[in-house]
């Protein structure tokens, strides 16, 4: 009997491997307990931290070396095993920030680097290794968290402008580079309140809908500081805490969405309204986006109801497409093919993009899905959700392509690297307290190649005979030097080499995780660092 199984979730299995395979760490106040059938690693606590390893018919004896390095078991057969333990399980680079306000956003090119905001300057991150690298600037005056952590920064997705909402209440545009950040203009009869901002994908305008006035959606040129045409106004006020409104690709038009259903859009230079969308009924429209061709539009509500529109006519280009829950983000892939939407009933599924056919089935979690994102390529698709898991999908499937990315709050965003080896997610903090940005690697794309199969296997401890039965795994520690021979022949670049090499790496030195080349001491020591600066800021 053969099944076909995604080879990154054989590869989650070896990741969360036991102590057989040397990667389920032990630490000096930890112990290996003997139990029936199989070994298995616990924690101080008693928490069983690895699965089960080395199955056998009865009982193992184990004892544990005085420096918790190895590992020694008996079997019934009189054979006695002695086994290597690992250096700790694959996880994150945690990267904990001191103001809730910052970003954290990826630069547009490769390799995959982050811009990591602090008080009184910007640090380009070596994504793989935590370094340190060019990009960093400085800023003409520091910036300031505002009461109640509000949002007192927003950057241009190019990385080449922030707004910035001051201490004194001034909008001031800055343009970033390799000299700094140098203020170019405040913006004039700006409001006085902080608000949602939006960029123009084109130009030099940006969209503001101020906390004080949700009625109104106002545009400036950020060269100049000047407003652009006449503010845009609806009867009810616009919904801000998720994605209300979008410009056009080309910069020229804007449309939103207001708590009403009321859809409208405006033309930027003059603030003339163009047409209006809808409603589909009266409730809360929370998404709206333009697709990247500019022939679509789509707007979701509070309703579950998701609908596009042909973006000339204003007509409706598809049915009403439902989820049995409020809808919390909707976003075009980058190629324009497909739709994604996440929602409070747990799932984010893709539609296509042109008419809003299903593609695939949806992809579950344990609670609400707060935000679903695309890869670049629009290949692969990354949910966070409230049950505190990030995870990989296919797009075109709907099937998982990682394991659960766990975490210990619940999860509000998450986003590729722009290669699609990282993924950075975003979680909630306590009462107070900011969240914290996390980088995972992400397994490559492709088939599971032979090797990755047999070491999943021996992880596992059992395996599928031609019958369909369930049987154990025979000659366990032969097979394991075996995968051990082909990883080492194998080319750096062959698919999956990395992260097999990674999961029987017992070295000291091994990285926090396939991907990476920090050491988990190393991003210890680069968390308490971030941390550290940023406790100024008050």
């Amino acid at each position: 009997m053969k099944t076909r199984i995604s080879s990154v979730l054989i590869l989650a299995a070896a990741l969360s491997a036991s102590a057989l395979v040397p990667m389920a760490a032990a630490p000096a106040q930890q112990g290996v307990v003997p139990m029936a059938y199989s070994v298995r690693s616990v924690d101080h606590l008693g928490y069983v931290i690895t699965r089960g390893t080395l199955q056998q018919p009865v009982e193992e004896v184990a004892a544990l070396s005085p420096d918790s390095t190895c590992l020694a078991i008996g079997t019934a057969g009189g054979a006695v095993h002695r086994l290597r333990l690992g250096r700790g399980i694959a996880r994150p680079v945690a990267l904990p920030r001191a103001a809730k306000a910052r970003p954290a956003p990826f630069f547009a090119d490769t390799p995959d680097r982050l811009l990591w905001l602090e008080r009184d300057q910007a640090k380009g991150i070596d994504a793989a290794s935590g370094r340190e690298v060019e990009g960093g600037f400085t800023y003409p005056e520091p910036i300031e968290t505002l009461g109640g952590n509000q949002s007192s920064v927003s950057i241009r997705p190019d990385l080449r402008v922030m707004l910035v909402f001051t201490p004194g209440g001034k909008w001031q545009a800055w343009e970033l580079g390799g000299a700094g950040a140098t203020r170019i203009a405040s913006l004039e009869d700006a409001p006085d309140e902080t608000g949602w901002i939006c960029f123009s994908p084109t130009g030099n305008r940006v969209a503001i809908i101020a906390d004080d006035d949700r009625r109104k959606v106002r545009f400036w040129d950020l060269r100049t500081g000047k407003p652009v045409g006449q503010s845009c106004a609806f009867d009810a006020e616009i919904v801000t805490n998720a994605n209300p409104g979008a410009f056009s690709p080309d910069g020229d038009r804007f449309v939103a969405g207001n708590v009403a259903g009321v859809v409208k859009v405006w033309d930027v230079a003059t603030g003339r309204a163009l047409m209006q969308l809808g409603p589909l009924r009266d409730a809360w429209v929370r998404c709206v986006a333009y697709s990247p061709d500019a022939i679509r539009i789509v707007s979701a509500n509070v309703w579950g109801e998701a609908q596009l529109w042909d973006a000339t006519s204003g007509r409706p280009a598809s049915a009403i497409l439902n989820h049995r829950g409020s809808i919390l983000s909707a976003v075009f892939s980058p190629d324009g093919k497909y739709l994604l939407t996440s929602s409070q009933d747990r799932t984010a599924r893709v539609w296509d993009g042109h008419d809003g056919a299903p593609v695939g089935v949806p992809m579950y979690h344990e609670s609400l899905v707060r935000s679903a994102d695309f890869s670049a390529d629009s290949s692969r698709v990354v949910t966070a959700s409230q049950d505190a898991t990030a995870r990989v999908w296919d797009a075109q499937t709907g099937q998982p392509l990682s394991a659960p990315m766990l975490h210990a709050r619940r999860v509000v965003l998450a986003v590729f690297s722009p290669d699609g080896r990282f993924v950075r997610t975003e979680t909630v903090g306590s009462p107070g307290l900011p969240g914290s940005f996390f980088l995972w690697s992400v397994p490559p794309e492709g088939g599971a190649p032979e090797w990755l199969l047999k070491l999943a296997t021996i992880c596992a401890g059992k395996t599928i005979n031609d019958d369909g039965q369930s049987v154990d795994v025979s000659g366990v520690l032969a097979q394991l030097d075996d995968v051990r021979r082909q990883l080492g022949i194998l080319p750096d670049h062959a698919p999956f080499v990395e992260w097999g090499r990674w999961v029987l790496n017992d070295r000291a030195d091994r990285s926090i995780a396939p991907g990476f080349t920090i050491t988990p001491a190393s991003a210890d020591k680069l968390a308490a660092d971030l941390a550290a600066a940023g406790t100024p800021d008050r």
